[in-house]
């Protein structure tokens, strides 16, 4: 086997540490590497041209050179670095130190030749914490029938079904132009938003590196799965659909930063060892 996969996390994601424990069941232990963000931000990182003319960036971390190079893998579900020289610093000091270092680390990773997952922007930075509008107006442009849930209530809104859960608010359609990447509104674009019931069944997908995967093991139809990648291009994703009061099944959620179950770590972490070279 040749390749690695490098995880690139906080050390308390329970979620990565699932998928580092199910990798480590399929593949020998020096093809998988945790680097915790602590260390990351800690790290010495060095940066030289290459006969090419190629930025060649080298992190040493506890005496050790990280390199991922082509053939490896990096998932990352780093949000951000906090540089230990600037814990006792001023806020406005600590904010910008780590300004910086998260943009080292994005530098980084657009020199690897290593295939990234939830590379930024267009990974966590663009979906992690920035409410439903975002992925919502990807979801519509890839194809998919997209209602964001933003708040529940137990069945209370009109129409709603007995044990049925009511998503309360959802983006259904544009007053005018569609909004830019990022879920961006010009002014007169203003989303228009209406209340819908949607409920049983519920169905979760993950998507990975051009997989897409139910976790109950039922098959995804062609057209959905291609939306899907769609939607997701190299960002890990947890897809959660519902069915709304028509019958349609529709997106409610997406998530880059799901805390996956064993189960799910384990369908993850066999998509990325059939990734490496045997």
């Amino acid at each position: 086997m040749t390749g690695r996969v490098f995880l690139l996390a906080d050390a308390a994601d329970a979620a990565v540490g699932r998928l580092d424990t199910a990798l480590r069941a399929v593949l020998p232990g020096e093809a998988v590497w945790f680097l915790d963000s602590a260390a990351l931000a800690g790290a010495a990182w060095r940066w030289a041209l290459s006969p090419d003319g190629q930025v060649d960036a080298v992190v040493r971390i506890r005496g050790v050179d990280v390199r991922p190079v082509a053939g490896d893998i990096v998932v990352n579900r780093c949000l951000g670095l906090a540089p230990p020289a600037f814990a006792g610093a001023a806020v406005k000091d600590r904010d910008y130190a780590a300004l910086e270092a998260g943009a080292m680390l994005q530098a980084w990773l657009d020199g690897l030749e290593a295939r990234v997952l939830n590379h930024p922007p267009e990974g966590l930075s663009l979906l992690a914490g920035q409410g439903p509008l975002p992925w919502i107006a990807r979801a519509r442009r890839a194809g998919l029938r997209a209602r964001g849930a933003v708040a529940a209530c137990p069945g209370r809104l009109a129409g709603a079904r007995p044990g049925w859960q009511a998503m309360a608010i959802a983006v259904d359609s544009w007053t005018s132009a569609a909004p830019g990447e990022g879920g961006m509104f010009l002014p007169g674009s203003l989303p228009q938003l209406v209340l819908e019931p949607v409920g049983p069944p519920f169905r979760r997908l993950l998507v990975c590196a051009g997989a897409v995967l139910d976790v109950s093991g039922a098959a995804v139809a062609a057209g959905l799965a291609d939306a899907c990648r769609r939607l997701a291009a190299d960002t890990m994703l947890a897809l959660d659909f519902a069915t709304s009061a028509d019958g349609a099944q529709c997106l409610v959620g997406a998530d880059p930063m799901a805390d996956w179950s064993a189960a799910e770590a384990a369908l993850l972490a066999a998509v990325l060892a059939g990734l490496l070279a045997p």
